[in-house]
């Protein structure tokens, strides 16, 4: 172990301890937290609540869901996080913290009810200070989140259908997939700072370069839900193929999230086959998406008069362009590893590289059989 930290360096360990999601090095920066003249002791209860928080999260990522058993493993966690409320109640970086660790904590516990109340009790929509850290930007990212699925699982229960929890839950995903949308790019600036100047303690930690499971499947929720949002006037909303493209522009040139973007490059491509007319599209089309413009603006590096890159013109060039942009990242990434270990991630894979080549196939087919006919 390297030499005990004290003060600023060890304020600074800790928030990159935190920013990287290296729980592993956090066990360990935890001890020097602890210890007299740390400068840090206040952190204490909250650091070591969120250190089991995630780590129990982090070993359970595979086949983790909301659970009340869960909590038979988080109970410590609680009563650690509950005590830095108490002991720090003046503080309000650290009681936000805590209450939306709680949040998350109450949500995986299957308790959405105190998880809505701690995400309230933090008083998220009242905060107007600027996250300092990346920490601190997913932990809202992730907030809004457990609030957006906690009052899906409440309204489940409910006969009726109330069109304001629709709105509120649509808020909720939407606000935490732009929060998580700024979160990858700083995540990506961070990482690549990391790569050309190596930290002399922290080496980064294993989910560095992770969205995480709640941010991930908010930014896969938000354009399915808003692609549902007037179900009663017509089938698909044009603002939700844009959350599609915007999401996936983003993340497009970014090492962070590449499963991600495969998943929603063969999810747009099905929208776009299954659920949208000629006639829809030419109202969505990449002329008028706000995204790919922003986007296209930005790629300073193409001079000339003409376009040095390939810009769909319609909506048949759009799906063959998705799928292809999925068929390259699925492919890449197939498991051909026979070990029981990985025998779960080799199927799943497999299966996602077969689902985009069985898209490809049908695309192709449709024109082919009714030169056919024709014929």
């Amino acid at each position: 172990m390297s030499s005990k930290l004290k003060g600023s360096r060890l304020e600074a360990e800790v928030d990159r301890c935190r920013s990287e999601c290296n729980w592993k090095r956090m066990a360990e920066v935890l001890n020097w937290v602890r210890s007299k003249n740390s400068g840090m002791e206040q952190f204490a209860d909250l650091l070591e609540g969120e250190l089991i928080l995630e780590t129990f999260i982090e070993n359970q990522s595979e086949y983790l869901t909301p659970n009340k058993e869960n909590y038979d493993h988080l109970r410590k966690a609680d009563g650690l996080l509950q005590e830095s409320l108490t002991e720090n109640a003046g503080s309000n970086v650290i009681v936000m913290d805590t209450r939306l660790l709680l949040a998350k904590l109450y949500y995986f516990s299957a308790n959405y009810c105190e998880a809505i109340a701690n995400v309230e009790k933090s008083k998220l929509d009242q905060a107007g200070t600027p996250f300092e850290t990346l920490r601190s930007l997913k932990l809202v990212a992730e907030a809004y989140a457990v609030k957006g699925f906690s009052l899906e699982h409440l309204s489940a229960k409910e006969d009726r259908r109330q069109d304001k929890n629709k709105i509120q839950i649509l808020y909720c995903f939407e606000k935490s997939a732009e929060l998580a949308i700024c979160y990858v790019t700083e995540l990506e600036k961070s990482l690549n700072a990391a790569s050309r100047t190596p930290a002399p303690v922290s080496t980064t930690g294993a989910n560095a370069d992770k969205i995480g499971d709640l941010l991930e499947t908010t930014l896969e929720r938000v354009p399915l839900l808003t692609l549902r949002k007037n179900v009663y006037d017509k089938r698909w909303d044009a603002q939700g193929v844009e959350w599609y493209r915007k999401i996936m522009t983003s993340l497009g040139d970014k090492s962070v999230g590449e499963r991600l973007q495969q998943r929603l490059s063969r999810q747009l491509a099905e929208v776009l086959i299954r659920g949208m007319l000629e006639s829809d599209y030419e109202k969505s089309s990449l002329n008028n998406s706000l995204s790919v413009s922003k986007k296209s603006q930005s790629l300073g590096f193409y001079t000339g008069s003409h376009k040095g890159y390939f810009s769909p013109v319609s909506r048949l060039e759009e799906i063959l362009l998705l799928l292809l942009i999925s068929e390259v990242l699925s492919t890449r990434d197939v498991i051909l590893s026979r070990s029981d270990d990985l025998q779960s991630s080799r199927r799943e894979s497999i299966q996602d590289a077969t689902m985009v080549h069985n898209l490809l196939t049908m695309l192709i087919a449709f024109p082919l059989a009714r030169l056919i006919c024709i014929v």
